[in-house]
C-alpha cells in the first residue's frame, strides 16, 4: 500500500464496526513532505469514518513505530 492509502475490514471479535488499516509515510528527516503526508493520512481515515457514519474513532500514532516518525512532530501536527 501507498501512504496515505487506507483498507476497511471487519473486526473478527474486536468490538467495533470496521478497522480501517492506514499506511502513514516512512521518516525520512523531514525531507520528503513526509507531514503532509499524514496530514492526509488521517484526514482520508476521518472521511472515511464519516462516510461510514461511525460516531467514534480511535487511531494510533501512525508511523511513529517501525515507520519512525518522530512522535513530538506528530503530536504537532494535529
Amino acid at each position: 500500500m501507498i501512504a496515505g492509502n487506507f483498507y476497511v475490514s471487519k473486526p473478527g471479535t474486536l468490538p467495533c464496526k470496521y478497522i480501517i488499516h492506514a499506511v502513514g509515510p516512512m521518516w525520512q528527516n523531514g525531507l520528503k513532505n513526509e507531514a503532509n503526508v499524514l496530514y492526509e493520512t488521517v484526514y482520508n481515515v476521518l472521511a472515511e469514518s464519516e462516510r461510514l457514519s461511525l460516531t467514534s474513532v480511535a487511531m494510533p500514532a501512525i508511523s511513529t513505530g517501525v515507520f519512525g516518525f518522530p512522535l513530538r512532530k506528530v503530536s504537532f501536527i494535529f
